[in-house]
């Protein structure tokens, strides 16, 4: 069956085939988030509570490279295909450095071929390929606003391929164009502000966030799959 083929560098080296593509993200029971009249404001939240610290990666199993497939545009299959570079890859993450360093048999495929395919697996498509654009230096096909889910599906890829260095300048745009979509209840979009925030260190958003949280939940906690510390979630539980 044919699969989507997207370029990135039409001069790449590097075909990122991508199974399993747009899978369901941050999944969530709507009746643990039924809300409660809100309890007072509490005056002081445990100083665990208070800030991000440093991120904690999200453990994923890499695909293995697939078998080489037809490339093509039809939105029906479940592998979608991305050219893109491999020296932007490697500059921007040592995930993907690892991947294609020379000790690597697809590095060795590198030099004798002139090309690789490497695997990746889940990730939404939209987000997945905002993400490698950041990484190609390509700005001009960047949007000035994305939603709540979009930057935190952005992050967890991030976060996976440990580059948040590279999002700095895009990240603190989306955020700030996010000002007037903050969530004030507790929801789904307030966990995955709450994850963003800790990704991005934004320290009195994050207080501001969980306690909310901790303020108008009725029961346990859910992390959505999200790679949000357990202690901080243990936090907002017990508080």
């Amino acid at each position: 069956m044919d699969q989507p083929f997207y370029v990135i560098d039409p001069d790449g080296e590097v075909d990122i085939v991508l199974t399993n593509p747009d899978a369901p993200f941050a999944i969530f029971d709507e009746n643990q988030f039924e809300q409660q009249d809100p309890r007072p404001a509490v005056e002081n939240t445990r100083e665990d509570s208070r800030r991000p610290r440093e991120k904690h990666r999200r453990k994923r199993k890499r695909s293995s490279p697939p078998s080489e497939p037809t490339p093509a545009v039809q939105q029906t299959t479940k592998t979608v295909r991305i050219r893109v570079s491999a020296k932007h890859l490697s500059l921007a993450s040592p995930v993907f450095r690892s991947m294609l360093n020379t000790s690597c048999p697809e590095s060795a495929t590198v030099a004798e071929k002139g090309s690789v395919v490497v695997g990746a697996d889940g990730w939404d498509v939209q987000a997945f390929m905002l993400f490698l654009r950041i990484l190609h230096c390509q700005h001009h096909h960047l949007p000035r606003r994305v939603s709540i889910e979009m930057l935190a599906k952005i992050a967890l890829i991030s976060d996976y391929y440990e580059c948040k260095f590279v999002l700095a300048f895009f990240s603190d745009t989306w955020i700030r164009a996010l000002a007037d979509k903050k969530p004030s209840r507790y929801s789904r979009d307030m966990i995955l502000w709450i994850w963003i925030c800790w990704y991005f260190q934004l320290a009195k958003e994050f207080q501001r966030t969980t306690l909310i949280t901790i303020v108008q939940s009725i029961g346990p906690i859910p992390s959505l799959g999200l790679p949000i510390p357990a202690r901080i979630i243990g936090l907002c539980d017990t508080a």
